[in-house]
């Protein structure tokens, strides 16, 4: 078994953290439209959401609450790297300004 046959398994999981974040991308807050469009765009594997996925399994089976804890870990993780790449951008203004 490999990592795409994990990822098979749990398709339809997945499906439903895809859709939550789809949902929450019309807020009124548009920083959060701009991560929520940065995490769909980025395409990746959701690895993340997967082990909560398979953690919420492991306990009695994933539903609704298990798609908003894996949707909000992924918003928060990729939200926290955008603030490092948006500080890197900032301060290499001022590294490189001579």
């Amino acid at each position: 078994m490999n990592l795409n046959d994990l990822f098979l398994e749990i398709k339809d999981d997945l499906s439903q953290v895809e859709g939550l974040i789809h949902r929450q991308l019309n807020t009124e807050i548009p920083l959060l439209n701009e991560v929520a469009a940065y995490i769909l765009d980025s395409g990746g594997k959701r690895l993340r959401p997967a082990l909560v996925i398979y953690c919420s399994r492991m306990f009695g089976g994933a539903d609704e609450r298990t798609y908003v804890a894996a949707g909000a870990l992924e918003f928060r993780l990729r939200a926290t790297g955008l603030e490092a790449a948006a500080y890197r951008q900032r301060h290499r203004r001022y590294w490189y300004a001579e």
